[in-house]
């Protein structure tokens, strides 16, 4: 039972820290951001090894720019989602 042991200290770990406030998930964010883009070479790399056949540059549109571009969208929204709203309770 190897793998409930894991998902128990999982909940545990889970329970004992506060859900992450808007700097410290754009903090997060940001360093994801960073380290595409500093290992953007090695990730084209990768990505060629893992499908084969794929120029730097059609990886780069199909799976770098997209993923960048979905980072900075989430990090110019992000506050106004976090915002508390009303929830209807049935």
């Amino acid at each position: 039972d190897q793998l409930g042991a894991i998902f128990a200290r999982q909940r545990q770990a889970a329970r004992g820290h506060a859900p992450p406030d808007h700097a410290r998930r754009i903090e997060a964010l940001g360093s994801l951001l960073n380290a595409i883009l500093q290992y953007e070479d090695a990730l084209i790399d990768a990505l060629h090894a893992d499908f084969g056949q794929r120029c730097a540059y059609e990886t780069r549109i199909l799976e770098v720019f997209p993923l960048v571009d979905e980072i900075r969208y989430v990090m110019r929204h992000l506050r106004r989602w976090m915002r508390p709203r009303a929830a209807a309770v049935n």
